[in-house]
Formats: C-alpha cells, sequence, structure tokens
C-alpha cells in the first residue's frame, strides 16, 4: 500500500509504506515461510503479475532484519 490516507493506491511489494522488516521481526518462533498476496491495481490495465512478482521477490529477498 502506498503510504498517505487509507486504503492507499496498492504498490508493488518493497515500494509502498509497509514495513517489511519489522513484520518479519516481530515473529516470536521459528517461521519457515511468508506468504505475502499483492493485488493487481484496481483499473490498470497495464498490470503485469509476473513482474510484480519479479520486483517483490527481488526487494524481499534483501530484506534483513
Amino acid at each position: 500500500m502506498a503510504t498517505g490516507a487509507f486504503p492507499g493506491r496498492i504498490e508493488i511489494v518493497g515500494a509502498g509504506g509497509i514495513d517489511f522488516p519489522s513484520i518479519f521481526a516481530a515473529s516470536t518462533g521459528p517461521v519457515k515461510h511468508y506468504v505475502i498476496e499483492h493485488d493487481p491495481r484496481f483499473g490498470d490495465t497495464s498490470f503485469d503479475p509476473f513482474k510484480a512478482a519479479t520486483a517483490g521477490f527481488n526487494y524481499l529477498s534483501c530484506v534483513r532484519y
């Protein structure tokens, strides 16, 4: 989600305002996998789910917590 008023514009994972490192760091037990859902931007006909998945994966693979 984009920063600002809720609900904000849906953004590619890593480009919005969600603080993934803090979310992952809050885990209190052994976590092997996280699942992050990404919906297309409503009405955005240029949305490419494969590009979104690639960009999100690239971001998340670099997240340190």
